[in-house]
Formats: structure tokens, sequence, C-alpha cells
């Protein structure tokens, strides 16, 4: 084999294992395109960012905010939250691969009132479930009803249905940048008489709302 047939298969083996790596990249890159366009928290997506709830806080946010980042909701409805005053809660739920979540404005009004949160122990895409905003904060599936919750709880209420109940602490903390927020825990459990009877449980839904009577629930099928 003379040098000139040997330099060209070189070249073509040399090319063949450019194109191959070249190849590798944009599979690698279009991969990872991928997994970031499914990301919610930052862009329209399928999946909920693990710190959604440290990065959009009620108050300050709007639903064109929501609906720029989020897209469209799954359902939007609407149910009376004042009667004097013939007001209404609007209510905007998104569904994701590891959540649901519920945002609630007045109608007539932008300014979002509460976020609803359900999401399941998801190992590939967790997503935080806040305490008090410091280095408790667990995974919803791993976090639980603890003795500060309970310690600063507010109300306590339980509810049952023809197939399901649940029972709800709303809370009050008092770090300044989260005082002005009611944080109701629900727990979707049939047996529970009282409070104590929370300590522990698997935190099943959070809501963080400004407004303490509005803490919207995510019925029990509908939840992931």
């Amino acid at each position: 084999m003379n040098n000139f047939t040997e330099n060209i298969i070189s070249g073509v083996i040399g090319g063949l294992v450019v194109y191959f790596f070249q190849v590798i990249r944009e599979i690698i890159k279009e991969k990872k395109q991928k997994i970031e366009s499914n990301k919610v928290g930052n862009q329209v997506s399928k999946y909920l960012d693990e710190k959604f709830l440290l990065n959009y806080e009620p108050g300050g946010l709007s639903i064109e905010k929501i609906i720029q980042d989020f897209g469209e909701p799954t359902e939007k409805y609407k149910y009376p939250y004042d009667s004097d005053d013939n007001e209404y809660l609007v209510i905007y739920k998104y569904k994701f691969v590891n959540a649901v979540v519920l945002f609630s404005t007045i109608e007539n009004n932008s300014s979002i009132v509460s976020i609803t949160v359900n999401s399941s122990k998801n190992k590939k895409h967790p997503v935080l479930c806040p305490y008090t905003f410091d280095e408790t904060e667990k995974h919803f599936g791993n976090a639980r009803i603890t003795s500060e919750i309970i310690e600063n709880e507010r109300c306590f209420e339980k509810e049952s249905y023809t197939n399901w109940a649940y029972s709800a602490i709303q809370a009050k903390f008092f770090q300044r940048e989260i005082k002005h927020f009611t944080f109701t825990y629900f727990v979707c459990d049939i047996g529970i008489e009282n409070i104590d009877e929370m300590k522990g449980k698997v935190i099943d839904q959070i809501c963080i709302s400004t407004v303490m009577e509005v803490f919207p629930i995510i019925n029990f099928y509908e939840m992931v």
C-alpha cells in the first residue's frame, strides 16, 4: 500500500472519528436542552423545580408572571371568598409530573394571594417543602409535621368527605422575611382527631398565603 492510499484511509478514519464525537456531543447537548426545557421555576415546563417555593412567593407575584413562566393553567375556576362584599377567589391550577399547584387571586386583581403545592417523593425531581425557610427544610415525601409547626399553630381544623379526609394546621412564624405569611400544612389522613396526633405525619400539601382565611386545598384524587 503506497503512501497516497494510506493517507486517504487515515483521512477517512480521522474524519469518521471527528464526526462520531460531534454526533455524541450533539446528542448530549440535545438531552441537556430537553432536561432544561422541562424545568419549571424558570420557564414553561413539565416538572416543578426543587426550590419553587423558595423562589416564588405570594404577595409580590402576579398571575401574569405565572402565565409567562408556566403557560396557561390546566384549569381555572372561582368560588365565593367574601359573601358580604360579593368577592370571589380565582384559582389557577397547574399539573406537573411531580406536583400539583394552585395559585389564587382575588377576582379582578392580578396579585397572587396564595400558593398551594402537593408533591410526592419523587427521586428524579423532588420539591422542597419549606418549614421556616431554614436548614430544616426537607423534600415532600420526607417532610413531616414538627413540634415547631405545632408550637406556632394559630388554627387547627379537620374535614371529612365521603371517601377522604384531611387535617390542617395553620402556623405563623415570626422571622422577619416570612412573618407576613400564613403556612397551612395539610395531612390527608382519615384517623386524626386532634392536633397532637398530627406530629410526625407526612405533609401532603402546603399552602403559603398572605391572607389567613385563604388556603385552597387540592382534592385528594388530584394529588400526585
